[in-house]
């Protein structure tokens, strides 16, 4: 039997991780508001170089920062579905979304 000590160790990780996605989020948010802001300041300035070497490094980091969540983004979305049996009714598909419900072409 699992005892509460467990359970409190197991909801404390799941907690932490959770938060640390979000920090995650945030700091992306806020880095790629920097990044808009040091835009505007490299078109504004255009002809001093640091200013347009800082928006560069801010962007890069902003964009790197958003891969991780992109990429995972995207991988959650693909959904695989096998083709439906050709002996199944049409009425146990009707109950699905039509979302759900997979494309299966007869020959």
């Amino acid at each position: 039997m699992i005892d509460y000590v467990t359970l409190l160790l197991v909801n404390m990780v799941s907690s932490l991780v959770v938060l640390a996605a979000f920090l995650w989020w945030g700091i992306g948010f806020i880095v790629t508001g920097a990044g808009g802001v040091f835009a505007g300041a490299a078109i504004w300035k255009q002809n001093v170089r640091i200013v347009r070497i800082v928006a560069g490094v801010v962007m890069l980091a902003a964009a790197g920062l958003w891969v991780p969540t992109t990429c995972m983004a995207y991988w959650l979305h693909m959904k695989v579905e096998t083709p439906a049996s050709s002996t199944a009714d049409s009425g146990s598909q009707t109950s699905q979304g039509p979302l759900d419900t997979p494309i299966v072409v007869d020959p």
